[in-house]
């Protein structure tokens, strides 16, 4: 590899300084408009992971143990985001952190059910320390989906 000019890279730092909200995709970077695609069907895939959460909050207040016994099964027997395969393709990267969090949260309705059926000191720290995985992994979600595409395969690259 040839090392770069410094007339080249004087020219590379005045346009960071002069544009420095301008994000360039990294070489190999799918394109922007494959990364919007991916972006808007993974929002439509964490819309019922949302109402999901909130029924699971609902029910651990009111020690609803059925509810959370239900809502473990279904969401062990198809763990994470419904898109599968499509998940591993390279316009879906930034947004891995939403399938992430939809695995966070069959962890924690696990943990909470267990908490419920049979109450200890371990148990509500461990759901303590599961709702702390979820609540990272999903705001990590909701901050990837708010970005631009060309934004999202940026931090995602950068990681």
């Amino acid at each position: 590899m040839k090392p770069i000019s410094p007339a080249l890279a004087a020219l590379a730092i005045s346009a960071i300084l002069i544009f420095p909200s301008v994000v360039v995709a990294s070489p190999g970077a799918p394109a922007p408009q494959s990364i919007a695609a991916a972006q808007a069907k993974v929002a439509q895939w964490m819309k019922p992971v949302e109402i999901e959460h909130a029924r699971i909050a609902v029910a651990f207040e009111k020690h609803d143990v059925v509810y959370l016994e239900r809502a473990e099964k279904r969401m062990a027997s198809a763990p994470g985001l419904p898109g599968g395969d499509l998940l591993m393709q390279d316009e879906y990267a930034p947004f891995l952190k939403c399938d992430t969090a939809a695995r966070d949260l069959a962890i924690l309705v696990g943990a909470m059910s267990r908490y419920l059926a049979r109450p200890s000191d371990a148990l509500r720290k461990i759901v303590s320390l599961e709702q702390d995985d979820y609540d990272r992994s999903s705001a990590a979600c909701r901050r990837r989906l708010s970005m631009k595409p060309q934004e999202a395969w940026a931090a995602y690259d950068a990681e």
